[in-house]
């Protein structure tokens, strides 16, 4: 699909958006806030320990708020390859249908 200025592909941006989804999978499954917590038992007591406290519930809610994201945005790629041929779709059929004597 062509304009004047840009060519949408389809395909390439479907293909952005199951990367995008595997992105925001991969990251859910990292469990980072587990990783601090193990840290915080490892350092007893410590100041260090409470940071790492801290940082657990902070990991967990970054990346799970950054995996639901990406895989919305991987969502609304997927709706506008679709939105751009069924658009190109209707396009073509209404210039096919004027026929070569009416002018469009």
């Amino acid at each position: 699909m062509a304009g004047p200025d840009f060519t949408v592909i389809a395909d390439a941006i479907r293909s952005a958006a199951g990367l995008a989804a595997t992105a925001g999978e991969a990251a859910e499954a990292l469990q980072l806030g587990a990783v601090a917590t193990t840290i915080s038992g490892a350092l007893g007591g410590t100041t260090s320990a409470a940071a790492a406290n801290e940082l657990s519930g902070a990991w967990d809610t970054a990346i799970s708020t950054w995996s639901t994201d990406v895989r919305g945005h991987a969502q609304r790629l997927t709706d506008s390859a679709a939105a751009y041929e069924a658009n190109e779709g209707a396009n073509e059929t209404t210039f096919r249908s004027t026929g070569p004597t009416r002018a469009v």
